[in-house]
């Protein structure tokens, strides 16, 4: 833990005691007592005192991890210069290059004409089928294998006759629908690929207590607890449509292979991150974060409450009080709570905002800002009220059993010349640590 960090803990705990006041004063339908209103205003004083410290020495913090990370940087653009394992190179670049050379129309095409496949299509299709029959299913269209999902090969535009051409001049009036960013990934979740069976994980929920004894006396005895949870493949599922005659063409644009790639990818990772953050966890939707029992609560109101800091401060008690490490953890919340964010002054004197100029960090937290997050809860009478997550991201567990199955059905949609596509793909999710996450479920995000 930072210094800063500990001063923001400092802090926070300051604040909870500062609340348990208010709200006593508050059931008690009274004004302060004097000795009250004296503990209140130097409650106040210290934590603004305690944020103010923590705030000049993030500065320097965060100095001095950009000096450590380009050092790192540097170290690691030596050891590769150095070497490494061949044998994992050599892998990872055989698998590079076949996710180059696959082409989803090509194996679509060669489906629809009723012919086998051949070259890097027939090899995906192979290990496609290897991995699903390890966990119980087969492959009924056009499969890849898992590292075909983790890859995120990139279309470039290029004019050199020697690199081809990668966007095609038919394509250029497509525009595709704005949607929104995945994050909960990227915020540091935990990704377990490969699966071939239920994967039962272990969860202490007691801890062994040392204490202090007599030089003979017996050892008081302590056990540790242990729960488990499991992950088991749900299916993700989505369908779309595909011109026949585009299809079957001898020779098809690059650029149609690329968008086909990346709509297939943002699909299953909006969908997957969608479930992540608020899944229902029945029947075959996986545990998201919000429905989770046991992560920590900050209720705003009766109808829901204007996102403010001592909010935020709230959320990070309820995680670091409990212990949990703290290196790891960030805010995520919608893009609504951002213009909030920015629109919300620290104090009246300052002329601060708790996020200024968009920046990413909260408090000293990272910050992570997807319309995934619901704006859209209700609360009493409170009606599109957001949701807000602090928490160590790296306590979510995400698991993956094999890669992606393109269905082909050339039938239902044979008189408009249309050829139906489903993809399928396999995952589930949980959290390994409810105390390490808190949420906010009632925020007023309107800008006043």
């Amino acid at each position: 833990m930072t210094k800063s960090q500990e001063l923001r803990q400092k802090a926070a705990q300051k604040n909870k005691a500062f609340g348990a006041l208010l709200q006593k004063v508050a059931d008690e339908g009274r004004s302060y007592t004097e000795d009250e209103q004296k503990q209140a205003d130097t409650l106040r004083s210290e934590i603004e005192d305690l944020e103010k410290r923590a705030t000049d020495l993030e500065f320097v913090e965060k100095r001095d991890a950009d000096a450590a990370a380009a050092a790192a940087a540097a170290a690691r653009n030596v050891a590769t210069q150095a070497g490494g394992n061949p044998s994992d190179r050599g892998e990872a670049r055989e698998q590079d290059q076949k996710v180059r050379e696959y082409r989803f129309t090509s194996a679509l095409r060669s489906l629809l004409r009723n012919e086998p496949l051949s070259g890097v299509e027939k090899e995906m299709q192979e290990e496609a089928r290897s991995e699903a029959a390890k966990f119980g299913h087969s492959v009924q269209g056009a499969a890849v294998p898992s590292f075909f999902l983790e890859a995120r090969a990139t279309a470039t535009t290029v004019s050199a006759p020697s690199a081809g051409v990668t966007v095609d001049r038919r394509l250029t009036g497509l525009v595709e629908q704005l949607r929104p960013e995945p994050m909960v990934e990227r915020m540091g979740a935990n990704v377990i690929t490969g699966l071939t069976g239920n994967l039962e994980v272990l969860r202490q929920t007691g801890a062994t207590v040392a204490s202090w004894a007599g030089e003979i006396d017996p050892a008081p005895e302590t056990t540790p607890a242990f729960g488990s949870f499991t992950l088991s493949p749900k299916r993700l599922t989505a369908y779309t449509e595909a011109s026949r005659l585009l299809l079957l063409q001898s020779s098809l644009p690059l650029g149609y292979e690329n968008f086909l790639r990346r709509d297939l990818r943002i699909a299953n990772e909006l969908a997957l991150d969608k479930a992540l953050i608020d899944g229902s966890g029945t029947g075959a939707v996986p545990q998201g974060i919000l429905n989770t029992p046991g992560i920590g609560s900050v209720a705003g109101g009766a109808n829901g409450a204007a996102l403010d800091r001592i909010h935020l401060l709230a959320l990070v008690a309820a995680v670091v009080d409990l212990d949990a490490g703290t290196d790891t953890m960030a805010f995520l919340t919608n893009t609504k709570a951002k213009a909030k964010l920015m629109a919300t002054k620290l104090d009246a004197g300052s002329g601060r905002f708790l996020m200024e100029d968009g920046q990413g960090t909260l408090l000293g937290y990272r910050a992570g800002f997807s319309n995934q997050v619901p704006s859209d809860l209700t609360k009493g009478t409170g009606t599109d009220l957001s949701a807000v997550i602090f928490g160590d991201f790296r306590q979510l567990m995400v698991g993956q059993w094999g890669g992606l199955d393109l269905v082909v059905d050339p039938y239902t949609k044979a008189r408009n010349a249309t050829v139906a596509l489903t993809i399928n793909s396999f995952w589930d999710a949980a959290v390994r640590q409810p105390a390490a996450f808190a949420a906010m479920k009632d925020a007023i995000t309107t800008l006043s």
